[in-house]
């Protein structure tokens, strides 16, 4: 795992989930939320941070923060 580099906690102390400025205006997502994120894989809780580069539809999130993955 790439969270075992002690740099990223300096560059990013944070989990963050980039959403599409359109999707947050039809699901209410505000930048700076924590919201939930589930695929078959798991569920993890992270901050959003509302951008236009996703494609709407979309998110991109990092993968080396283990710690944050939720337990529901």
């Amino acid at each position: 795992m790439t969270r075992r580099v002690g740099g990223l906690d300096f560059l990013a102390p944070e989990e963050r989930v980039e959403v599409n400025s359109t999707g947050c205006k039809k699901t209410g997502i505000a930048d700076g939320d924590w919201i939930r994120v589930q695929s078959r894989r798991g569920t993890v809780i992270a901050r959003a941070h509302v951008f236009d580069r996703p494609r709407p539809g979309l998110i991109f999130m990092t993968f080396h923060f283990a710690r944050r993955w939720a337990t529901c």
